[in-house]
């Protein structure tokens, strides 16, 4: 069952989010889940700040068939950004529309990686490859730490570099 909620944290409105409206998950990312085009919308406009980022992102297919080979089926991703509501990622494949990831982000600066689940909201081809917008369902399953690094990566990346934000 896919949980619900959030954790606040932060004067910006902050949140590792653990699911959005079915407007968002069908938007891309140039569109605004209510309709608008995202690429003119400010960081204001947006749910939750959104940040640019290159680190590696293992990802497996969840279904029926995987959930007793996760070794097997665990591919390579490149983060391309990060928020509090989910990641795009440039991967080698289309994993399709709707599909559920067991992600591993490892973000740089930070001791451990941040597991996840997500489900895939969009896809669009880049060069040879994917970008693939997905939306975190949960992060670090009841781990607050999790929730927290991605949250600090996301606040500490903007006090850094204010421009990195997408």
């Amino acid at each position: 069952m896919r949980a619900s909620g959030s954790v606040p944290t932060g004067d910006r409105g902050f949140a590792v989010s653990f699911g959005c409206s079915r407007e968002h998950l069908m938007s891309t990312p140039d569109q605004d889940p209510h309709g608008g085009d995202q690429s003119s919308m400010t960081a204001e406009q947006r749910d939750f700040p959104r940040v640019s980022s290159r680190c590696l992102v293992d990802f497996r297919q969840v279904d029926d068939d995987s959930r007793f080979d996760v070794i097997k089926n665990s591919s390579q991703g490149l983060l391309q950004n990060i928020s509090g509501g989910g990641i795009c990622v440039r991967m080698p494949e289309n994993p399709g529309d709707g599909k559920l990831l067991a992600l591993t982000i490892q973000l740089p600066n930070l001791p451990t990686s941040v597991i996840s689940l997500g489900k895939v909201c969009w896809t669009r081809p880049a060069d040879d490859e994917w970008d693939v917008g997905i939306e975190f369902w949960w992060v670090g399953w009841e781990d607050q730490s999790a929730q927290e690094q991605i949250r600090t990566f996301i606040s500490s990346t903007l006090s850094d570099d204010p421009s990195s934000e997408v």
